[in-house]
C-alpha cells in the first residue's frame, strides 16, 4: 500500500505538495487505522487455512451482497471449536466436515475482537477438514472491507482489505501469515464485469435473469488481505511485457486516461524481471482505478487498485509532475508484488518488510527508464524519527503505517545496500526471496541473507535502526596529519527538543559512515572511505582523505550531520561546486534540523541558502524553498516580516526572471518543475507584487482554456491566484470543479478552494467540506489543507470543534485523527493546552496526542529562540530594500 511517499522533485509548489501528501497519507493510515495489530489479538494456532472457494453476488442496488464459501484446512491438533475472524457477517449456515462427518457448528460472535468460534458436538480429529458457511453482508460507506463506491450517477463495489478487513467481507483466517489460494466467482449484473487477483476462466449467463457469473482462477498461496474485487462497468486499455497481459481499468469515461499508467507499467515489469531472480509470478497484472478508494493504492495481488488520481493521466493536459507521481506509486506497488505479496511479513510488526523495501525499490525502475526526471533520495523520515516519542520501524504492537515504516525503512535499506555495494546487496536480497517465495518472513531472515552474502555484520547494524527509534547525529572533526587524515566521530541520538537533547539519550548505534574529500570542485569525487561507527566515539586513521570532508558521502547514510562552524561555511560558499546534488540537499536538511533544535542560528542557514542560489537543480531547490515559507510563517516576527520577504525577493527573481513564465527552447526536463517552485516561493512568501499579478491573469486564461499555459506551472498559477482571489474567482475554480476533466484538474481546483485568504472565502469551504460533494477519501485533507494555511488554522480549528461528531463520523473513518495532526499548524503555548485538552477529552490516541504537542511546543521554542536571530542575521548581513 502507499501513502504517496513520493519520487525526489516531484512538487511543484510547496503548499500544493503538501496538501496533496497530507490528503494521500491520512487515506492510507485511516483506512488501517484503530485498534492496533497486537500480538495478543492473534488467533489460536491449531487450525490451519490451506483453500478459500469463495463465491459473491453483490446486490448493488440494495448494498448488499449474498455469499457461500468452502476453506480447505488442517486441523493440527484434535478440537470441537475454530476460531476465525468475521465482523459485520451474518452467518445463514455453518458446516464442518471432517473425516467423512459433517456437523452443524454454532457460531459464537465476538464484535469487540471481531472473531466468530465455529463449535461442533464431536471433536475433529487432527488431519484435513472442510468449514462451509453461507452468509450474507454489506456494501459498507466506510471504504473498508467489501464496500459500495459511486461515480457517474451508479454504484460500483470495491474490495480494501489491508490491514484487518477481509473479515468484513467473508469469514477468513484474517493474519498474513496464514496463507492459502483463494479461487473466487462472482454472480453481477448483465452490462458490469468483475476484476479479481486471477483471470477469468468462464463468464456464462446467470443463474437468474439479468445475470452473469465470472469464475476465476485460483490464485498462489497468499494472505487474506490481498484479496481483490471490483465489480461495475470498468472498461480497460490492453498491454503485455515479458509475456504477462497487462490492464489498465478505470469507469468507461476515463478508459483512455489509463494510456501512460499501461506504459509505464510495462516498463517497469521489464525492469522488475531483470533485477529479481524470480521473474512476476501472478500470470497477469491489472491495475484499478476505483471511484472511491481510501488508500493512495493497494498490491493485492495481480490486481492493484488506486485512487484515480494516482493512476489516471490526460496526457493532453498533464503536468510532468502528475507522470512522474503516477509512475512512481506505479513503481511502489509493483514492487510489492515481490516485496509482500511473493513474500510477506509474519505479523504486522514488520510491515517495513513490505512498505521499505517497496519504497527503496521504487525509484529504480523510474531512473532507469526515465533517466533524465530529477531523482535524489535522501533521509526520509528524519524529522519524525527526531521527536521524543517515534515508534521504532518495528514496534511490539504493530502499529499502522507510519513514515517511519515507509520512509524510514527504505533509508536505511538504502544505507545497508551503499555499505555493501548494489551488487551484493543486489544478491541478498535475491536470496532472501528465493529461500522465502510464497511464505512469511521475520526482520530476522531479511538481515541475516544479508550478513551471509556480504560477510558484513548486517545482522548487528540493522537491528539498531530497526528496533530503536530516533536518528544518530553524527559529529565530525577532522585534521590532517601528514598523509594521514585523522576523523574523529562522535554519535548521539538527535532531538528537535531542546531540553531532550541537552538531557541526552542511551541509544547506541552501529553507523556505516561514509566519508569523501571535497576538496576539489565536481564533477571529480573523490573516493569514498566507509567506516563502522560502534562506539560514542571512535578516531579514524585514513589515508587519501583531504580536507574539507563530506560525512555522508552521497547522503546514502540516515545520520544527520553536525560540522565545526568552518566547515560549514566553507560549505556554504562551495556546495555548489564541491558537493554532489544529493549532498547539497542532505547539507540543507541538516541545517535545517540543527536550526530547528537551537545548535545552529537561523542566520547560518539562510547564507546556506544563499549560496545556492545559483543552483537549477529542481530536488535542491524544492528542499529549501519550502523551509523558507516556514521561517516566514513560524519564525520571523512582524517587525522583521518585510524585511525577510524582500530578501526573499532578491534571492528568487534572478533565477524567475531567467526562468520566465513559459518553456525554454532546448531546457532541460528539470527546469518546468524548477520554474514553478521558484515562481511560486517568490510569489506566496516574497509576495512579490509582479508574480501575483501574472499568476492571477495566467489563471483566468487556464479556466477559459487548460491548454494556455505550461501544465507544470498548473499548480502554483492556480494557487497563487487563490491568495489574494476574491469571491469572483473562488466562485470560478468551485465551478470548475463540477467541470473538470481529469482527476489531476479538480483536484488542483478542489484544493486551490483552501488556499484563499479571505475568512469568508475559508468558511465557504469549511462548510462544503461537509456536503455530499466532497467524497470521504477527499475530505480530511481538504480540511486539514485550510488548517495549514496561516489563514485558516484558527477558523478550522473552530469549525472543527463544533462539528466534531459530524467530522469523526466521516468514511473512511476517525477523520479526526487528521485534525489532530493538522493542528501542527499552531506555534504558541494557548493552542497547545487547546489542543491536548480537547483531543484527551475526545480519548484520541495517547501517542498522537503527545505528537502533537510536542510539533506545537517545538515551533513556539523555535520561534522563542530564533526569532531575535533574523534580525542579528539582517544587521550583520544588510537589509534588502524595495518592492
Amino acid at each position: 500500500m502507499t501513502q504517496f511517499d513520493g519520487i525526489g522533485g516531484i512538487t511543484t509548489f510547496q503548499l500544493a505538495y503538501r496538501t496533496r501528501m497530507a490528503c494521500l497519507f491520512w487515506g492510507v493510515f485511516l483506512a488501517v487505522a484503530g485498534k492496533g495489530f497486537a500480538e495478543s489479538s492473534r488467533l489460536p494456532d491449531a487450525v490451519v487455512p490451506e483453500h478459500y472457494q469463495l463465491q459473491f453476488a453483490p446486490d448493488l442496488a440494495k448494498e448488499s451482497f449474498s455469499a457461500e464459501e468452502t476453506i480447505d484446512v488442517q486441523v493440527v491438533h484434535p478440537a470441537s471449536t475454530i476460531m476465525l475472524n468475521a465482523a459485520e457477517i451474518n452467518f445463514e449456515e455453518t458446516t464442518i466436515t471432517c473425516a467423512g462427518v459433517t456437523q452443524r457448528a454454532q457460531v459464537t460472535l465476538n464484535s469487540k475482537n471481531e472473531t466468530a468460534t465455529l463449535a461442533v458436538e464431536n471433536a475433529l480429529a487432527a488431519g484435513p477438514a472442510q468449514i462451509h458457511i453461507v452468509f450474507v453482508g454489506i456494501l459498507n460507506d466506510k471504504l473498508r472491507g467489501f464496500y459500495r463506491a459511486t461515480a457517474n450517477g451508479r454504484k460500483y463495489a470495491v474490495t480494501q482489505f489491508e490491514a484487518r478487513d477481509a473479515r468484513r467481507a467473508f469469514p477468513c483466517f484474517d493474519e498474513p501469515s496464514m496463507k492459502a489460494t483463494f479461487s473466487v466467482s462472482l454472480i453481477v449484473d448483465e452490462g458490469d464485469t468483475a476484476i479479481s487477483n486471477g483471470t477469468i476462466l468462464r463468464d456464462t449467463a446467470g443463474p437468474g435473469e439479468g445475470k452473469h457469473t465470472l469464475v476465476f482462477s485460483t490464485t498462489a498461496r497468499m494472505s487474506s488481505y490481498l484479496v481483490a474485487m471490483a465489480v461495475g462497468d470498468f472498461q480497460c486499455v490492453e498491454g503485455e511485457a515479458d509475456g504477462i497481459p497487462i490492464r489498465v481499468c478505470a469507469t468507461p469515461d476515463k478508459k483512455e486516461q489509463c494510456r501512460f499508467a499501461l506504459e509505464a507499467a510495462e516498463h517497469l515489469l521489464q525492469y522488475f524481471d531483470k533485477y529479481f531472480e524470480i521473474k512476476y509470478p501472478f500470470g497477469k497484472l491489472d491495475i484499478v482505478a476505483a471511484p472511491d478508494f481510501a488508500a493512495g493504492a493497494m498490491e493485492n495481488t495481480g490486481a492493484i487498485f488506486y485512487r484515480e488520481r494516482l493512476l489516471l493521466i490526460d496526457d493532453k493536459t498533464a503536468s510532468l509532475n502528475a507522470h512522474q507521481s503516477v509512475a512512481g506509486v506505479l513503481a511502489h506497488e509493483m514492487a510489492h508484488e515481490w516485496f509482500g505479496d511473493l513474500v510477506t511479513m509474519n505479523w504486522w510488526n514488520d510491515l517495513w518488510l513490505n512498505e521499505g523495501f517497496a519504497t527503496w525499490m521504487g525509484g529504480k525502475p523510474i531512473r532507469a527508464w526515465k533517466p533524465d526526471w530529477a531523482s535524489v533520495d535522501v533521509g526520509g523520515a528524519m524529522d519524525i524519527d527526531s521527536i521524543k516519542s517515534p515508534r521504532p520501524v518495528r514496534s511490539s504492537e504493530g502499529d499502522p503505517p507510519t513514515d517511519i515504516v515507509y520512509g524510514k525503512a527504505s533509508n536505511v535499506l538504502r544505507m545497508m545496500e551503499a555499505y555493501e555495494g548494489e551488487d551484493v546487496f543486489r544478491a541478498g536480497v535475491n536470496a532472501y526471496l528465493k529461500a522465502h517465495a510464497l511464505g512469511s518472513v521475520t526482520a530476522e531472515d531479511f538481515w541475516n541473507a544479508q550478513a551471509k552474502a556480504s560477510g558484513k555484520p548486517i545482522d548487528k547494524i540493522m537491528p539498531t535502526f530497526i528496533d530503536q527509534p530516533g536518528v544518530p547525529l553524527i559529529r565530525v572533526e577532522a585534521k590532517k596529519e601528514g598523509p594521514v587524515t585523522s576523523v574523529i566521530l562522535s554519535q548521539s541520538r538527535f532531538f528537535r527538543d531542546r531540553p531532550a537533547f541537552a538531557q541526552g539519550s542511551p541509544e547506541l548505534w552501529q553507523v556505516p559512515v561514509c566519508l569523501r574529500s571535497a576538496a576539489t570542485p565536481l564533477p571529480n569525487v573523490g573516493g569514498t572511505q566507509c567506516v563502522l561507527l560502534t562506539e560514542r566515539t571512535k578516531t579514524f586513521k585514513l589515508k587519501n582523505l583531504a580536507l574539507p570532508v563530506i560525512a555522508n558521502a552521497a547522503q546514502k547514510g540516515y545520520y544527520r550531520v553536525m560540522y565545526d562552524p568552518a566547515v560549514l561555511s566553507e560549505f556554504s560558499r562551495t556546495a555548489e561546486s564541491k558537493l554532489t546534488p544529493a549532498e547539497r540537499i542532505g547539507l540543507v536538511n541538516d541545517e535545517w534540523a540543527m536550526v530547528s533544535a537551537g545548535l545552529t542560528p537561523v542566520g547560518s542557514y539562510l547564507s546556506l541558502v544563499e549560496g545556492l542560489k545559483r543552483d537549477r537543480r529542481r530536488p535542491v531547490v524544492d528542499a529549501y524553498a519550502g523551509r523558507l515559507e516556514t521561517i516566514d510563517e513560524d519564525v520571523v516576527g512582524n517587525s522583521e516580516r518585510e524585511g525577510y520577504r524582500a530578501w526573499v525577493r532578491s534571492l528568487l527573481r534572478p533565477p524567475a526572471k531567467e526562468l520566465g513564465w513559459q518553456p525554454i527552447p532546448g531546457e532541460g526536463v528539470e527546469q518546468p518543475g524548477v520554474r514553478a517552485t521558484v515562481l511560486g516561493t517568490l510569489g506566496r512568501v516574497g509576495r512579490a507584487p509582479e508574480v501575483l499579478e501574472t499568476a492571477r491573469t495566467l489563471a483566468h486564461r487556464y479556466l477559459a482554456d487548460p491548454l494556455a499555459i505550461d501544465p507544470s506551472l498548473a499548480d502554483a498559477v492556480v494557487s497563487l491566484a487563490a491568495l489574494e482571489g476574491d469571491a469572483a474567482l473562488y466562485n470560478d475554480f468551485l465551478a470548475a470543479t463540477k467541470t473538470a476533466k481529469s482527476p489531476e484538474e479538480y483536484y488542483r481546483f478542489l484544493f486551490a478552494l483552501a488556499h484563499f485568504s479571505d475568512p469568508a472565502l475559508l468558511t465557504r469551504t469549511l462548510e462544503y467540506s461537509l456536503t455530499p460533494n466532497i467524497r470521504g477519501q477527499d475530505f480530511g485533507g481538504l480540511l486539514g489543507a485550510v488548517m495549514t494555511n496561516p489563514a485558516g488554522t484558527e477558523l478550522a480549528w473552530d469549525f472543527a470543534r463544533q462539528h466534531w461528531a459530524e467530522i469523526n463520523s466521516k468514511p473512511p473513518g476517525n477523520t479526526g485523527g487528521k485534525i489532530l495532526t493538522s493542528t501542527s499548524a499552531f506555534c504558541d503555548a494557548k493552542h497547545e493546552e487547546e489542543v491536548k485538552d480537547f483531543f484527551t477529552q475526545k480519548k484520541s490516541d495517547e501517542g498522537a496526542i503527545k505528537r502533537a504537542v510536542e510539533d506545537i511546543n517545538s515551533c513556539a521554542d523555535v520561534k522563542l529562540l530564533q526569532e531575535p536571530n533574523v534580525a542579528s542575521w539582517f544587521q550583520h548581513h544588510g537589509r534588502t530594500t524595495g518592492r
